[in-house]
């Protein structure tokens, strides 16, 4: 009878190792596919993350350049009023 219920027995014994071996498996893929997918979110956010500074450095740079352009076009009117007003002022 021990024989018997060793032969009823293995089969169960070797469906759990494969069940235990497909879990093990599984739990291996999806910690990999997590920490792959948190590897991709943190590049991800840092790719974002240098491509807002370089946005935000190119506008700073076109808006320093712009308000130089405008002093100096305020300072060219200031001077060319000067000049029409002394042109007048001798004519």
């Amino acid at each position: 009878m021990a024989k018997k219920a060793d032969d009823e027995t293995q089969p169960l014994i070797e469906k759990r190792e494969l069940h235990g071996l497909v879990l093990h498996v599984t739990d291996t893929l999806q910690a990999a596919t997590l920490h792959t997918v948190a590897a991709f979110r943190h590049r991800f956010f840092a790719t974002v993350s240098v491509v807002g500074s370089r946005l935000a450095w190119r506008n700073l740079a076109t808006s320093s350049d712009l308000q130089i352009r405008l002093v100096r076009a305020s300072e060219l009117n200031t001077h060319l009023k000067e000049m029409n007003l002394a042109r007048r002022a001798g004519a």
